[in-house]
């Protein structure tokens, strides 16, 4: 009877640490949690500038549960209150989006960065050249957990005329309210 209670324990002491070590392991793994509510740092941001387009009192709420991670944009443009909400996923899935029919989208982790690309080919019915533009993606947040940035980038190649026109560059820096 002691050496069943023995083994027992001991097969109980196994069980525990291994799972901790597994613990340990998924936890080096793990992706960060965006959950949150963010504010943008206007003075740390570089957004596009747009004479007739002013956004202020961006605040930005991250719902994050893996694969799938929500992002309700609240914000004035021209003194008007707006909204925009955005649905990533992370394991692949097709994302809906009214950017256009010939589109790719790739949304995954690389490490601890959520990396977005989004590949767009139109067509000019008038030449029939077609124009393919990439834009990319990254969203870091900060080892303390208190700042998240997004950068965002932009280029077209196919323009008659010109090639790899950079169309977009723009950081947000949000800070964590809660």
């Amino acid at each position: 009877m002691r050496k069943a209670i023995a083994t027992f324990c001991l097969l109980l002491i196994i069980t525990v640490c291994a799972g901790q070590n597994n613990k340990n392991i998924s936890s080096e793994h793990a992706v960060p949690d965006l959950n949150g509510t963010w504010v943008l740092d206007e003075s740390k941001s570089r957004l596009k500038p747009s004479p007739n387009e002013k956004v202020t009192d961006y605040v930005l709420i991250i719902t994050h549960h893996e694969p799938e991670i929500r992002f309700d944009n609240r914000f004035k443009k021209n003194g008007v209150y707006s909204s925009r909400d955005w649905l990533y996923y992370t394991d692949g899935r097709s994302e809906a989006s009214a950017l256009g029919q010939d589109m790719e989208v790739t949304t995954k982790w690389k490490g601890k960065k959520l990396f977005r690309r989004i590949t767009t080919v139109r067509r000019n019915p008038f030449n029939n050249v077609s124009e393919q533009t990439v834009t990319e993606e990254e969203w870091v947040l900060s080892e303390d957990a208190q700042t998240l940035t997004r950068t965002i980038s932009s280029s077209s190649a196919g323009r008659p005329g010109r090639n790899d026109l950079d169309l977009l560059n723009e950081k947000y820096v949000f800070r964590r309210l809660h």
